[in-house]
C-alpha cells in the first residue's frame, strides 16, 4: 500500500504525492520474493466530479526503478 499525502483542498481540486516499495518474484530473471525492493514514487491530481458520491477524475504520473514510468487517467476514488 502506498504512502499518500494530500496537499491541497479536497473539496474541488486535490494534489497527491505518493511513494511505495514492493517486492515480487520472477522466474525469467531468477529473482526470489523479498530479494529485491525497488522503490516507486509519483504525483497526482484530483478534480471532484460528483461531490455527493465523492467521485474524482484522477490523473497520476508515477516512476520507479530502471526508468519505469506510467501515466494513469481514472474516474474513481481510492482514498
Amino acid at each position: 500500500m502506498p504512502l499518500t499525502l494530500i496537499i491541497s483542498n479536497p473539496d474541488l481540486l486535490g494534489t497527491v504525492v505518493f511513494v511505495n516499495m514492493t517486492s515480487a518474484s520472477t522466474k525469467d530473471y531468477d529473482i526470489d520474493l523479498f530479494q529485491n525492493w525497488p522503490p516507486g514514487a509519483g504525483i497526482g491530481f484530483r478534480v471532484m466530479h460528483q461531490k455527493k458520491s465523492k467521485v474524482n477524475i484522477i490523473l497520476d504520473y508515477g516512476w520507479g526503478a530502471k526508468g519505469a514510468a506510467a501515466l494513469e487517467l481514472n474516474l474513481s476514488e481510492y482514498f
